[in-house]
């Protein structure tokens, strides 16, 4: 059904924006419940944070976070880097971050306290807020941009074609109601509890991995880049693929390395891996669909929007992307994305989409859990790189190669496989997952009480 606006040119305002979105009915009505609350705005209490870092003044030991690392609105854990190849913007604990592209629209994050040494760097897609006054703190504001009318608002804003993204005045003039006033201390308790959680359960995923590498004696595999290496014609017919790439001496040394202790071919103990399908979206109805920003190594985090009907999940079609408890689901496609990994440990249907493949492992053989625990790794990773195809484009992982992947399972002294071992470390992955999952409920209980107090229904 159409929805139709008329608006007098009176309401162009001064930035004589005329494109029919920025005037959807939605909008309008979301900005005037807003307007008749309050005559405060964001600005009022944040300014924006603009400093960038340059590459050629780059600091050591800088950690770099992009738009996909707040997707769960709370910042993934980073990778030190000692370069960066373009602008960056510069952020402190406390600050609060959200991205203003279209597809991005939900990632609103806290920057966390993580030590002396964190020095964060985002993307300049990311607008930077932070309080204006020293005894103010940025957590309540979060729960707001995420609630369904700042997002309403936010939505309908954004203007461009390739890329679309919202003007930053639109986020600065985004009224400040006074009903969200009166629960602020509330409100920020709330989210401070949240990002604790949170950050408590980050550390056990990589001490999880640091278990896994240190079994696996990573340190003892070399890794040097050769700039010549020789490869048999054989060799290229039987594997059907002439990439350079896939030939790198170094990946014949880790599936040297890992055979060597005892490693398992995936396709040896998983049913056939299969991709998952493409969906026809409805917000309104109650599958959750899984794609590549769902599947994050400390768990699958469901989109509340990307949904599907019961009939489609029951459908022919549908059933080939059914997922069950305790599948691993694995990123086949995507420059940054590709090989990530997550075991899906909810109750509730849902449905991979065709970027997202579906393993079902035996789990008398290799743990679900610490089966992603795995593919997330250096050696599952380096994998992943060796057996993608296309280029940066559009990089593909096919389910056919994925079964070609070894997986180290070590054993006992008398040749049994070590189960306890393998179930330690998904206890260590299952305490992250369900750290962040109460997190995320602690941050939508908080998001709920802010649209309850300004009476949004």
């Amino acid at each position: 059904m159409a929805e139709i606006s008329i608006v007098s040119t009176k309401d162009f305002g001064e930035h004589l924006i005329i494109a029919p979105e920025w005037y959807f009915p939605a909008k309008l009505q979301a900005n005037s419940i807003l307007q008749a609350q309050s005559q405060k705005r964001v600005r009022d209490y944040f300014a924006e944070i603009t400093v960038l870092q340059e590459p050629d003044s780059t600091p050591l030991g800088v950690e770099i976070f992009d738009l996909t690392d707040t997707l769960s609105q709370f910042l993934a854990a980073g990778e030190v880097s000692y370069s960066i190849n373009s602008s960056k913007k510069r952020v402190a604990p406390d600050d609060l971050i959200i991205s203003r592209l279209r597809s991005y629209l939900r990632e609103v994050s806290i920057i966390p306290k993580r030590g002396n040494n964190f020095l964060p760097l985002v993307s300049t897609e990311f607008i930077v807020l932070r309080p204006l006054h020293n005894r103010q703190d940025s957590h309540w504001l979060l729960p707001y941009l995420l609630s369904q009318p700042a997002q309403t608002v936010l939505r309908w804003s954004q203007t461009g074609t390739n890329h679309p993204r919202f003007p930053k005045f639109v986020l600065l003039d985004i009224p400040i109601p006074d009903a969200l006033l009166g629960i602020q201390s509330r409100i920020a308790t709330m989210i401070t509890e949240a990002l604790t959680i949170y950050e408590n359960g980050l550390t056990l995923y990589p001490e999880a991995e640091a278990e896994l590498l240190n079994r696996l004696e990573w340190d003892k595999l070399t890794q040097p880049d050769e700039l010549f290496y020789i490869e048999e014609l054989s060799e290229l017919n039987k594997r059907e693929r002439i990439d350079a790439e896939h030939f790198q001496p170094k990946y014949r040394r880790l599936r040297e390395h890992l055979q060597a202790r005892g490693a398992e071919r995936l396709g040896s103990f998983c049913t056939i891996p299969g991709r998952g399908v493409q969906p026809m979206f409805s917000e309104r109805d109650e599958i959750w669909v899984i794609d590549s920003k769902s599947v994050r190594p400390q768990g699958v985090e469901p989109s509340e929007t990307d949904r599907v009907s019961r009939e489609f999940y029951e459908s022919p079609k549908g059933r080939q992307g059914r997922i069950q408890k305790d599948d691993v689901l694995l990123n086949g496609t995507g420059l940054g994305t590709l090989g990530r990994a997550a075991c899906y440990q909810w109750d509730k249907p849902a449905l991979a989409d065709n970027h997202v493949t579906i393993l079902r492992p035996d789990a008398s053989i290799c743990s679900p859990l610490y089966l992603s625990l795995f593919l997330n790794s250096l050696p599952g990773q380096m994998q992943s790189t060796m057996f993608q195809t296309g280029s940066s484009g559009q990089l593909e992982l096919y389910p056919q190669h994925v079964a070609q992947f070894l997986v180290f399972v070590p054993r006992n002294k008398n040749g049994s496989i070590d189960h306890a071992w393998q179930q330690g470390l998904a206890e260590k992955v299952r305490a992250a997952s369900e750290a962040k999952n109460l997190a995320r409920q602690k941050l939508n209980e908080a998001t709920a009480l802010v649209e309850e107090a300004i009476g949004w229904k």
